[in-house]
C-alpha cells in the first residue's frame, strides 16, 4: 500500500483520539496484508479485461479468489492478535479501577449513614405516625391507601377521621333502618300471601265445581255428537253407493267413447300412412328428376368445356398460322357474331350501318 494511503488511514485513526505512534503501529501490523492486496488488485484489473467467460477464465477467477481468502484470513489473525493484547491491558486497568472503587464505595456508604442520621430518625417517626393513623382510620374506611396519611397534617387527619367516623355511623344507622323496614315488609308480604292463598283456595273450589258442570255438559255433547256421527255415516254410505253406481255407469260410457276414439284414431293413422307413402313416392320421383337434371347439367358442362378447349386449340393453331390465314380466320369469326334482337327503328338502323362496316372490313381482310 502507498505511503499516501497509509497517511489517510493513520489520520482517520488519530481522529478517534488514539496517539499517532499507536496508529502507525496498527497500520504497520497490516503492512503484509496491504502489500498482498495491492498486487491482487492489479491482477484483478487485468482479469476484468476478459470479455468472454471460458473454462480457463473460471479457473483463473478461482485462483485469485483463493488468494483473496488467504489474505483476508491473515488480516483476521493479525486483528485477533492485536485485540488479544488490548483485552489483557483492558482487564488489568479494570482490575485496578475496581480495587479503588470498592474501597471508596465502602467509605461513601459509612459517611452516608452519618449524613442521613437525622433523616432516618424523621423517617422512622413518620412511619410510626403513618401506621398509627392507618390503625385508627381502617375502622371506618374500606381502602385507606387512597389517602396520603404520611404527609397529612395532624389537623387534616383529625378532620378526616371525624368525618369518616360520622359517615360510617350514619351508614350503620341507615343499614339498621333498612333492616327494620325489610322485616316489616316481609311481615306485610306474609300476611298478603295468606290472604291470596285463602282466595286461591276459594277460587279452586269454585273452579272444581265448574269443572264438574263442564264435564257433565261435555259428556252430553259427546253423546249427541256420536248420534250425529252415526246419522252422517249412514248418509255417507248411501251417498257412496249412489256415487259408485253413477261412476260405473260413467265408466261404461267412457269405455264406449274410448273404443270409438281408438277406432277413429286407427282410421286417421291409416290415412296418414297412405299420405306419407304418397309423399315419399313424390319426393323420390323429384329426387330422381333432380339427379337426372344434375347429370344433364354435368354432361352439358362437360360438352361446353370440350367445345371451349377446341376453340382454344383453334385459336392456338390460328396464332401459329401465317398472317393471311389469321386475317381470314378473323374475317370468318366476324360472320359468326350473334346479332341482338332490337325493338326501336333507330337501333335497327345503327345495327345495319355496323353490319355494312363489318362486310367492308371482311373484304379488306381478305385482300392481303
Amino acid at each position: 500500500m502507498s505511503k499516501e494511503k497509509n497517511l489517510v488511514i493513520i489520520n482517520k485513526i488519530t481522529e478517534l483520539g488514539l496517539p499517532i505512534t499507536d496508529a502507525e503501529k496498527i497500520v504497520a501490523s497490516f503492512s503484509e496484508v496491504a502489500k498482498t492486496m495491492s498486487g491482487l488488485d492489479k491482477e484483478l484489473v487485468e482479469f476484468n479485461k476478459h470479455k468472454e467467460i471460458t473454462k480457463e477464465v473460471c479457473d483463473k477467477a478461482r485462483g485469485i479468489r483463493l488468494r483473496f481468502v488467504k489474505n483476508r484470513t491473515l488480516s483476521d489473525r493479525i486483528h485477533k492478535d492485536l485485540k488479544s493484547d488490548l483485552l489483557l491491558r483492558t482487564r488489568a486497568i479494570d482490575g485496578v479501577r475496581n480495587v479503588y472503587k470498592l474501597k471508596m464505595s465502602e467509605r461513601e456508604e459509612k459517611l452516608m449513614d452519618v449524613e442521613k442520621h437525622f433523616e432516618k430518625i424523621e423517617q422512622a417517626r413518620l412511619d410510626k405516625i403513618h401506621d398509627e393513623r392507618i390503625g385508627k382510620l381502617v375502622k371506618y374506611v374500606e381502602d385507606v391507601s387512597i389517602y396520603n396519611l404520611r404527609d397529612m397534617s395532624q389537623q387534616g387527619f383529625d378532620e378526616l377521621l371525624n368525618n369518616s367516623k360520622f359517615i360510617y355511623e350514619q351508614k350503620i344507622k341507615a343499614e339498621k333502618k333498612a333492616e327494620v323496614e325489610r322485616i316489616a315488609k316481609e311481615k306485610a308480604d306474609e300476611e298478603k300471601r295468606k290472604i291470596i292463598e285463602e282466595e286461591n283456595k276459594k277460587l279452586k273450589a269454585e273452579a272444581e265445581a265448574r269443572e264438574k258442570e263442564l264435564e257433565k255438559e261435555r259428556v252430553e255433547q259427546e253423546n249427541k255428537l256420536i248420534e250425529e256421527r252415526k246419522k252422517v255415516e249412514i248418509e255417507r254410505l248411501e251417498l257412496e253407493k249412489k256415487l259408485k253406481a253413477e261412476a260405473e255407469a260413467r265408466e261404461k260410457e267412457l269405455e264406449k267413447e274410448r273404443v270409438e276414439q281408438e277406432n277413429k284414431l286407427i282410421e286417421e293413422r291409416k290415412k296418414v300412412e297412405i299420405e306419407r307413402l304418397e309423399l315419399e313416392k313424390k319426393l323420390k320421383a323429384e329426387a330422381e328428376a333432380r339427379e337426372k337434371l344434375e347429370a344433364e347439367k354435368k354432361e352439358a358442362a362437360k360438352l361446353k368445356e370440350e367445345q371451349f378447349k377446341k376453340e382454344l386449340e383453334v385459336k392456338r393453331q390460328a396464332k401459329l398460322a401465317p398472317d393471311k390465314n389469321k386475317l381470314i380466320a378473323f374475317s370468318n369469326a366476324l360472320e359468326e357474331i350473334e346479332l341482338p334482337i332490337l325493338e326501336s327503328e333507330e337501333a335497327k338502323i345503327k345495327l345495319n350501318e355496323a353490319l355494312k362496316l363489318i362486310n367492308q372490313a371482311q373484304l379488306l381482310l381478305k385482300t392481303l
